[in-house]
């Protein structure tokens, strides 16, 4: 597993690098596409990700699918880190440059809870994220009835959680490894 610090490295490289040829808002957008894309059910992680296939075939492949959509900035970014073998982390490192540059300093999050939460606890769990991130947000707040109780927050890949279920299902692994 890459570290924080490389993480951090490898990302403040390629926004230092997207500042001076493209802007930052355009890099930016480059990583919110890229992480959509991984997020999505397209493989695309299991691809890249492969020992079998060759780095030429995907560097071939990053050219030949996101030459029309993505900088050529970003897409020597995926090549370098295919020929470093960190490509792995690229959600970590799309994750940190959103956090650190988002030019509006406010990032999407999403909070939710099992039942409706009161004016007050929102913004006491609002202003406890703002001060551990040092980060302004942009808040999504939804019922998720599944989680019986205790709030989910998720910051891009981050997942913050204080749910019931959580709590529960981690009871069941304990006392399933019990031996009596």
């Amino acid at each position: 597993m890459i570290n924080k610090i490389a993480v951090k490295r490898y990302a403040d490289a390629f926004v230092g690098l997207t500042k001076e040829r493209v802007g930052l808002k355009r890099g930016l957008a480059d990583m919110i596409a890229f992480r959509d894309l991984l997020k999505g059910e397209t493989g695309l992680g299991k691809f890249l990700s492969s020992q079998q296939i060759s780095y030429a075939e995907k560097a071939g492949f990053i050219d030949q699918v996101f030459g029309a959509d993505l900088t050529e900035e970003f897409r020597e970014f995926l090549k370098l880190l295919l020929r470093k073998g960190r490509i792995g982390a690229i959600a970590d490192m799309i994750d940190y440059a959103l956090l650190t540059y988002s030019q509006e300093g406010a990032i999407e999050v999403s909070i939710a809870s099992a039942f409706a939460l009161e004016a007050e606890e929102e913004r006491l769990l609002e202003r406890k994220l703002e001060e551990k991130f040092k980060k302004k947000f942009k808040y999504c707040v939804g019922i998720k009835p599944g989680l019986l109780g205790g709030v989910q927050v998720t910051i891009g890949n981050t997942v913050i959680d204080g749910s019931v279920r959580r709590r529960l299902d981690e009871l069941k692994e304990k006392l399933a490894a019990l031996r009596v």
